[in-house]
């Protein structure tokens, strides 16, 4: 999910902590993030993902000009979905993941919600067309087996003019956003995978369960492309990091339009 910064307070109804659901978030946010314990800031990092929800109010605000049903696909922890519901929004949250499934609804319980929450893939959406008006899809078409499937799925569960707001790992970053190794995109993925492998078994970077070689990493013209061959009418990329920067970004974020 898009990082956001940490709010002074928690957003939403002034509740007491619910022990049960505070005890179970905890255990399964715990059974998730356990694998990044090489992380140097593992502590405060896993406390971001515990609280998700107060750290994706930038998101949430900068999509507040999206109204009408949303769905998020591969909503992860369902840091931002519930947010989006905090700040009004009527949000349906999927993904892959049983457990993380349930951490959404976990999550939007503290709040006094009740989230609708799908297990479901991003290349078989269990939706009937046209049945969104707003499709969120952050962090996740990297890892998809077919990106192509997916975004064919967004636009056939989008109404006639509804948007979609996605962001795609640039092939070319600096800094690769999933196994925090500089320069790896730069190389033959076989070096890449080397250099990847070797800085996890000493505990440098993540050792993520997909290679480097099977993620799907675009240049902007490559997604431009790919997303205007499965049906989308305005592929357009919401401001990012200032001219060079924006060159080596880790992520570029696009607005898709059906």
């Amino acid at each position: 999910m898009p990082r956001g910064k940490k709010p002074n307070a928690r957003p939403g109804p002034n509740m007491k902590p619910n022990p049960r659901v505070e005890a179970e978030l905890a255990a399964l946010v715990d059974k998730w993030t356990k694998p990044m314990e090489w992380r140097k800031d593992y502590k405060e990092w896993k406390e971001t993902r515990l609280n998700q929800e107060n750290y994706q109010q930038a998101e949430a605000k900068a999509l507040e000009g999206f109204s009408g049903k949303m769905l998020e696909v591969g909503c992860g922890m369902g840091g931002l979905s519930v947010a989006l519901m905090l700040a009004g929004k009527d949000v349906t949250a999927l993904d892959i993941n049983p457990d993380y499934a349930r951490i959404t609804e976990l999550r939007a319980r503290r709040h006094g919600l009740k989230a609708k929450v799908v297990v479901g893939s991003a290349e078989n959406l269990p939706f009937k067309a046209g049945s969104f008006d707003c499709v969120v899809c952050y962090d996740v078409l990297e890892h998809v087996e077919s990106p192509e499937k997916t975004l064919l799925e967004i636009r056939r569960v989008l109404k006639p003019g509804g948007k979609c707001t996605l962001n795609v790992v640039n092939r070319f970053a600096f800094w690769d956003p999933h196994y925090h190794a500089k320069l790896v995109n730069f190389l033959p993925r076989f070096l890449g995978e080397a250099i990847v492998k070797g800085k996890a078994e000493k505990k440098l970077a993540c050792h993520d369960a997909q290679g480097l070689s099977e993620m799907h990493y675009y240049t902007r013209a490559g997604f431009r492309k790919l997303a205007t061959q499965c049906g989308f009418t305005q592929v357009t990329e919401r401001q990012g990091l200032p001219w060079p920067k924006n060159l080596v970004a880790p992520t570029f974020t696009f607005e898709l339009q059906a």
